[in-house]
Protein backbone atom coordinates (compact mmCIF):
# COMPACT_ATOMS: atom_id res chain seq x y z
CA UNK A 1 0.00 0.00 0.00
CA UNK A 2 2.78 2.46 0.91
CA UNK A 3 4.62 1.63 -2.29
CA UNK A 4 1.52 2.33 -4.37
CA UNK A 5 0.93 5.64 -2.60
CA UNK A 6 4.50 6.78 -3.20
CA UNK A 7 4.55 5.68 -6.84
CA UNK A 8 1.14 7.26 -7.57
CA UNK A 9 2.07 10.66 -6.12
CA UNK A 10 4.39 12.32 -8.65
CA UNK A 11 5.30 15.00 -6.10
CA UNK A 12 7.08 12.58 -3.76
CA UNK A 13 9.75 11.20 -6.11
CA UNK A 14 9.36 13.01 -9.43
CA UNK A 15 10.62 10.89 -12.31
CA UNK A 16 11.19 7.82 -10.11
CA UNK A 17 9.26 4.77 -8.99
CA UNK A 18 9.96 2.35 -6.20
CA UNK A 19 9.89 -1.41 -6.35
CA UNK A 20 10.88 -4.05 -3.85
CA UNK A 21 12.46 -7.48 -3.87
CA UNK A 22 11.66 -9.92 -1.10
CA UNK A 23 14.69 -12.02 -0.20
CA UNK A 24 14.22 -14.52 2.62
CA UNK A 25 17.27 -15.10 4.81
CA UNK A 26 15.71 -17.70 7.12
CA UNK A 27 17.67 -16.22 10.02
CA UNK A 28 20.79 -18.03 8.85
CA UNK A 29 23.85 -15.79 8.69
CA UNK A 30 25.65 -17.52 5.80
CA UNK A 31 22.50 -17.48 3.70
CA UNK A 32 21.85 -13.85 4.63
CA UNK A 33 25.34 -12.82 3.54
CA UNK A 34 24.88 -14.60 0.19
CA UNK A 35 21.49 -12.94 -0.36
CA UNK A 36 22.99 -9.53 0.50
CA UNK A 37 25.62 -9.94 -2.21
CA UNK A 38 23.09 -11.28 -4.72
CA UNK A 39 20.93 -8.20 -4.17
CA UNK A 40 23.89 -5.94 -4.95
CA UNK A 41 24.11 -7.69 -8.31
CA UNK A 42 20.44 -6.79 -8.87
CA UNK A 43 21.30 -3.09 -8.47
CA UNK A 44 19.28 -2.36 -5.35
CA UNK A 45 19.34 1.10 -3.78
CA UNK A 46 18.65 0.25 -0.13
CA UNK A 47 18.33 -2.77 2.16
CA UNK A 48 15.50 -3.14 4.66
CA UNK A 49 16.48 -5.95 6.97
CA UNK A 50 17.71 -8.55 7.58
CA UNK A 51 15.91 -9.36 10.77
CA UNK A 52 18.09 -11.73 12.77
CA UNK A 53 21.69 -11.15 11.73
CA UNK A 54 23.19 -8.08 10.15
CA UNK A 55 26.74 -7.33 11.29
CA UNK A 56 28.42 -8.75 8.18
CA UNK A 57 25.56 -7.70 5.95
CA UNK A 58 25.89 -4.13 7.22
CA UNK A 59 29.60 -4.12 6.44
CA UNK A 60 28.89 -5.36 2.91
CA UNK A 61 26.22 -2.70 2.42
CA UNK A 62 28.50 0.04 3.76
CA UNK A 63 31.33 -1.00 1.47
CA UNK A 64 29.03 -0.51 -1.54
CA UNK A 65 27.50 2.73 -0.17
CA UNK A 66 24.06 1.09 0.14
CA UNK A 67 21.94 2.25 3.09
CA UNK A 68 20.60 -0.47 5.36
CA UNK A 69 17.64 -0.22 7.69
CA UNK A 70 17.63 -3.19 10.02
CA UNK A 71 14.47 -3.22 12.06
CA UNK A 72 15.63 -6.02 14.38
CA UNK A 73 19.28 -6.84 14.90
CA UNK A 74 20.82 -8.97 17.60
CA UNK A 75 24.12 -7.08 17.33
CA UNK A 76 24.66 -3.87 19.27
CA UNK A 77 27.94 -3.19 17.44
CA UNK A 78 25.93 -2.16 14.40
CA UNK A 79 24.99 1.03 16.19
CA UNK A 80 28.61 2.20 15.95
CA UNK A 81 28.04 4.61 13.08
CA UNK A 82 31.66 5.70 13.02
CA UNK A 83 32.73 2.17 12.01
CA UNK A 84 30.25 1.96 9.14
CA UNK A 85 30.84 5.52 7.99
CA UNK A 86 34.58 4.79 7.99
CA UNK A 87 34.01 1.81 5.71
CA UNK A 88 32.25 3.97 3.16
CA UNK A 89 34.91 6.69 3.33
CA UNK A 90 37.73 4.24 2.64
CA UNK A 91 36.35 3.36 -0.77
Amino acid sequence: MALDEINNDTNILPGHTLDFIIAETYGMENHSIRVTVELINRNISVYIGPQETCIHEAKIAASFHIPMISYVSIYRTNTNKSLYMLLTELI
